[in-house]
């Protein structure tokens, strides 16, 4: 990712990062890639009792340039997905953050719940 901001008192900050996302599916059904809309689609799943999936993603982002110091960020995040029928999903995960800004470190920690409904 990468973003470039037009500010003339901070001379056209850049500001980027990235992250890389994986995940398993555990009764081995697959997650189509639509190359028509340039992203993979929703798991289907194809037994009597869903579909698990586990998940992991870690992210940096760096937001210090030209005299902004938005700080640097380091974020892992692990989580299981249940693929209950072709239309609901439900998902946990836990995420942990480092912050690096102003000479300080900060660390969090972060429990997302989700449920939803796939029209």
């Amino acid at each position: 990712m990468l973003n470039r901001t037009n500010s003339r008192e901070f001379r056209d900050p850049v500001f980027h990062g990235w992250y890389v996302t994986g995940s398993w599916i555990l009764t081995g059904e697959t997650r189509p890639y639509d190359r028509n809309v340039g992203y993979a689609r929703r798991v289907i799943p194809k037994g009597r009792w869903g579909a698990p999936e586990l998940v992991a993603r870690y992210s940096e982002m760096d937001l210090d340039d030209n005299g902004i110091e938005g700080g640097r960020f380091k974020k892992t995040m692990l989580g299981l997905n249940w693929w209950a029928t072709t239309r609901w999903k439900f998902g946990a995960s836990w995420g942990h953050t480092w912050l690096d800004r102003f000479g300080e470190r900060g660390e969090s920690d972060t429990v997302l719940t989700r449920i939803q409904w796939i029209y």
